[in-house]
């Protein structure tokens, strides 16, 4: 193990996106969050700020998926919830695992929490699918969707929490640092989306996670700042 309504597809999917809170100031210190939502080099100030802010309404987010689950007919749901080994990520999978789902635990490359979060998760009576893959990879999006519908039957709920921030002025973001951000967080999201479109099924749901930093003056947040307008 490792960690990580669209047009057309199987059936209608609806998008639901959530907008976080964060309000935290710019900070000259760099950090890069990965995929599964932990922190690699460094930590700024307000990240973890954000982390906290995000919780309630990563709960809330999956709270609504619930009600809905809740509310149709015929078998049990199954949600993918993508970087999902820690953080808001695992706050999300915990949270619909108590309420029914059967859980696809995304993450890229953390193996440790991941297992710890599926450990959780079956120590609640939950069904949980770990499932390595990098949401910047397509033929890795697509191994993650075949896992899912190979251990749990398919999907019927996607959440787009894979992410990562590596913050830095405009002038001192080199070609490294901005292409990373946008293959994770805009096109690993695309990625997803796409295969989703396909392949959720009837009556399936999409969850997008936003940011409130699109709106904000943060200067180290501007290459972050554009993946989450674009997914916006």
């Amino acid at each position: 193990m490792s960690d990580n309504p669209v047009d057309g597809g199987a059936g209608p999917a609806l998008a639901a996106h959530s907008k976080d809170a964060s309000a935290a100031g710019p900070s000259p210190a760099s950090s890069a969050t990965g995929n599964d939502g932990t922190t690699s080099s460094g930590t700024a100030a307000g990240v973890s700020e954000k982390v906290s802010q995000l919780s309630q309404q990563a709960s809330e987010a999956a709270g609504r998926a619930a009600s809905w689950a809740s509310a149709s007919a015929g078998n049990a749901k199954v949600a993918t919830v993508t970087g999902a080994s820690r953080g808001i990520g695992a706050a999300v999978a915990e949270r619909l695992a108590r309420d029914g789902f059967a859980v696809v635990v995304n993450y890229a490359g953390q193996a440790a929490p991941a297992e710890a979060l599926v450990r959780r998760i079956e120590a609640g009576d939950g069904r949980v699918l770990p499932v390595q893959a990098d949401v910047s990879d397509p033929a890795a999006v697509r191994r993650m969707f075949d896992a899912a519908e190979g251990g749990l039957g398919g999907v019927d709920v996607l959440v787009n929490n894979a992410g990562i921030i590596i913050l830095s002025t405009v002038a001192e973001t080199d070609d490294a640092v901005f292409d990373r951000q946008i293959a994770v967080n805009l096109k690993g999201t695309f990625n997803t989306l796409r295969e989703a479109a396909t392949r959720l099924r009837s009556g399936g749901r999409i969850i997008n996670f936003l940011s409130s930093v699109t709106g904000l003056l943060q200067p180290t947040y501007a290459a972050y700042a554009a993946t989450k307008a674009a997914v916006e």
